[in-house]
């Protein structure tokens, strides 16, 4: 019955394991196409950029810059914070389950441990019990 129950344990981790191995590359892969959007998106604004600066005056054109630039470094940011974020949660993630595994083993073996324990005292109890009737005939028998 134990093992049963540690047999269903190990596959629900495993389980659990996987989609979460399997959520994080989803979500890594979705980043990773955010991130070559914004570099197209800001190759195309730079192109656009370098128009309008042929057609403005240049001060327009150097604000435009610093306004793109600005916009690209916190797009930037927020997506390495977006990923720094998901690999600290999957690492918590993948700790706890095997907290929680490390944990109902111990505890199965504790278990295990103490019925045996108790399997032997009363396995000797009746032992003694046994060879104090038999004792007990014999002499009853003798006298």
């Amino acid at each position: 019955m134990v093992e049963a129950v540690v047999v269903v344990v190990v596959v629900v981790v495993v389980v659990v394991v996987v989609v979460v191995v399997v959520v994080v590359h989803v979500v890594v892969i979705v980043v990773v196409v955010v991130v070559v959007v914004v570099v197209v998106v800001v190759v195309v604004v730079a192109v656009v950029v370098v128009v309008v600066h042929v057609v403005v005056v240049h001060v327009m054109a150097v604000v435009i810059v610093v306004v793109v630039v600005v916009v690209v470094v916190v797009v930037v940011v927020v997506v390495v914070v977006v990923v720094v974020v998901v690999v600290v949660v999957a690492v918590v993630v993948v700790v706890v389950v095997v907290v929680v595994v490390v944990t109902v083993v111990v505890v199965h073996v504790i278990a295990a441990a103490a019925v045996a324990v108790v399997v032997n005292e009363e396995m000797m109890r009746s032992s003694l019990e046994v060879r104090a009737a038999v004792v007990a005939a014999t002499t009853s028998a003798a006298t």
